[in-house]
Formats: structure tokens, sequence, C-alpha cells
């Protein structure tokens, strides 16, 4: 466990500086117009690469076995879809922006997250099949790679303080990714043969079908994450827009052991007889961390948010109490949560956390306009909360804890 536990705890430190890294130094050096911008075409990248992603990280890890009969016609669909993916949002993205009067430039540099976004969706789509398979080497080295390409982006910024040269250089690391993803996938796999020529369109809607309630589970999951700073570009000025994408890379930050338990429970909990053992020692694992983590941060908040992102945001440890009370609800929601995937229905954890998108967007509709980033963190509480709720109660209906058998 431990030694397949290290891996796992390399790749999510990677992914988190993934992130750190490029609003560490946009934060620092670039004043708050520019750094409400260039951070919301980065996240925009991740955005699109998970509703790109269609779910398949959990799907992949629930239904591996079935997958791996067919997997030339299932990777091939995926592929293919993805990239119809991709010509979608280019549309809307070149007629909402149209629409709303952004600049070309803008537009430009949406279109270009867009591309980025399905290249990163494709080196990642790859390495879940060696992650559902307990082999974690291939997505912390693709992962490390993005990490390298964010480095070197943020340095040429730095160096010819050019916004075109700093997208250029994350759309290359992503195709040279996803070359790597392939490449790695077909070593582990043998007697991989792509088809994605002639497109199989009753395969493609099976596929959608099938992959659906993961879908809305996944895609409801990005519209808490990723959508709020969406709402927030919509709702408020560039300036409550860079305040709230510091605070929500703090509770990023805070929230690392919550990604590793969501890496590492759901094999465990598929090789496990009894789901009441293994919740047990994960959960004394995430209580633990939010106690010593917590802690922490709210003894040295200001210094934290002065030392990573620079002095000047400082005051945004006024944030503090809510920024905790959304870590709680988050460290509470992840094992129940799971439980219902494996042992309600994936559908059933869709429909919670629909009503909890829905409860977060009028949150923020009502909220933000009047009270800024207070209150797109009081609408955070309550679609968490909401969250938690359908999760205990799903958990204690099915009495999950009372099973013992193999997920």
């Amino acid at each position: 466990m431990i030694s397949k536990s290290i891996p796992v705890v390399l790749n999510v430190i990677t992914r988190l500086f993934q992130n750190l890294v490029i609003f560490i130094f946009l934060a620092r050096f670039l004043e708050t117009e520019r750094f409400a911008f260039l951070t919301l075409v980065f996240t925009l990248i991740f955005m699109i690469s998970n509703i790109l992603d269609y779910g398949l990280r959990l799907r992949i890890n629930v239904d591996f076995k079935d997958i791996l009969k067919n997997k030339d016609r299932f990777i091939s669909d995926w592929l293919a879809l993805k990239f119809l993916g991709l010509i979608i949002f280019i549309f809307l993205i070149s007629a909402y922006g149209s629409f709303a009067s952004y600049s070309f430039k803008e537009i430009y540099f949406f279109i270009g997250a867009a591309f980025s976004g399905f290249l990163l969706s494709i080196s990642l789509y790859f390495s879940y099949f060696m992650s559902a398979n307990e082999k974690y080497i291939p997505e912390l080295s693709i992962n490390a790679w993005f990490l390298f390409g964010c480095i070197m982006s943020a340095t040429f910024l730095f160096l010819t303080d050019s916004d075109y040269i700093f997208l250029l250089i994350i759309i290359f690391t992503n195709f040279i990714g996803a070359a790597l993803g392939f490449l790695s996938f077909n070593r582990n796999f043998t007697s991989f043969n792509l088809k994605i020529w002639p497109l199989k369109p009753y395969s493609m809607i099976n596929e959608l079908k099938i992959s659906s309630p993961y879908f809305l589970h996944l895609f409801f999951t990005i519209f808490i994450g990723y959508f709020d700073i969406i709402l927030m570009e919509v709702l408020s000025s560039r300036t409550y827009l860079a305040e709230y994408q510091i605070v929500t890379r703090v509770i990023i930050g805070l929230s690392l052991p919550i990604v590793v338990t969501s890496i590492l429970f759901p094999p465990r909990l598929r090789k496990s007889g009894s789901p009441k053992v293994t919740s047990i020692y994960f959960q004394i694992f995430l209580v633990t961390s939010l106690i010593i983590i917590g802690a922490l941060y709210l003894l040295f908040d200001s210094e934290i948010i002065s030392l990573i992102f620079g002095i000047k945001y400082s005051y945004l440890n006024q944030y503090s109490i809510l920024i905790s009370a959304i870590l709680v609800l988050k460290y509470l929601q992840i094992i129940p949560g799971t439980l219902v995937t494996f042992y309600v229905s994936q559908k059933s954890r869709a429909k919670s956390i629909f009503f909890s998108a829905i409860t977060m967007v009028l949150g923020f509709f009502i909220l933000v306009p009047k009270y800024g980033v207070s209150g797109a963190l009081y609408a955070l509480i309550i679609s968490n909360s909401v969250l938690l709720v359908f999760y205990a109660w799903l958990s204690a209906k099915a009495n999950i804890h009372s099973l013992n058998l193999k997920a």
C-alpha cells in the first residue's frame, strides 16, 4: 500500500504545483487585470479538459476489466468524441465572444485554451488505464511534464512580456503530453489497434449513453469547481475575479489529502470485501489531515497568502473562516460520495451533485452582485452543505456499512 501511495502522492503534489506555479508567478508580477485574464485562460484549459474527459476516469476505474475486452473500439470512439467536443467548444466560444463583445485577443486566447484542454484530456485519458491498474508512474510523468511546461511558460512570459508566447508554450506542452500518453499506453497494453476512421456513430452514441451517469457526476462537479470562475467573470469585475482565483487556489492547496483519497480509495474499495473497514481507514486519514492543515492555516493565514501570492493580497485572510468552512464540508464529502457511486448508483450521486450545482448557481446570482467574493464563498458553503446532506442520506438509506462484499 505504501509503495503504491508514493507515486500517487507525488502525482497530486505535481498537479497542485501546476496551478500554483502559474498563479504565484502571475499574482506576484502582473497587475490585477492581466492576472485575472491569464488565470481565467488557464482555468479554462482545465475546465475544458475535464468536460472532454466525460467522466472516463471514474468509469475506467469502475469498469476496467470490461473495457479492456474491447479497448480498441472504446479508445477509438472516445478520441473521436473528444475531437467533436473540441469543435463544439470552438463554435460556442466564438459565438459567445462575439455576442459579449470580447476583444479579438480574448477570443483567440479562449479558443487556444480549448485546444490546449483537448490535448490535455487526451494525454490524461491514456494514463487512466494504467492508474486503474494501480500503475501510477505514467500519469505522474505526464503531470510532471505539464508542470515543466507551466514553469517554461511563466519564464518566457517574464522574459518576453508576451501573453501569446505564454499560451503557445502551454499548447505545445500538452501536444507533447498527448503523444507521451499514447506511447505509454502502447507499451503497457499490447495489441492495440486505433480505429477512428471510418466513424462508428452507433458505437459512439452507445458509449455516450453508458458514460452519461459518470459524465453528469463529472459535469456538475466541474460546474462547482470551475464554472464558479466563469460566473465570477460574468457577474463581477476582474478585480473580484482575481481575488476569487487566489482564494480558490488556497482551497485547492489545502485539499491535497482529498485528491489523494479520490485516487487511492476507489481501487482499494473495489478490491475490499468490507466497505466499512476501508472507509474508516481513509476517514481517519482525512480527519487527521483536516485538523493539522486547518489549524496551521488559521494560525498563519496572512503569512501564507503573503508568502505565496505577494503581500498585496494579504488582506484576503479576511475570508479564512469561510475557507475553513468550505474545507470541512469537502473533507466530509469524499468518502460517502465514493461509497454512493460504488454501492448505490452513479445516477444517485449525479443527481446529488446536480442539486448542489443548481444551489451554487442560484447563490452566485443572488449573492455575488451584492457581496462580491464573500457572496461567492457563502454560495459555495450552501451548495457543499446540500451535497453532503444528500450523500449522507443516500448512504444511510442503502445501509452501505453493513455490506460485506466485493465492489
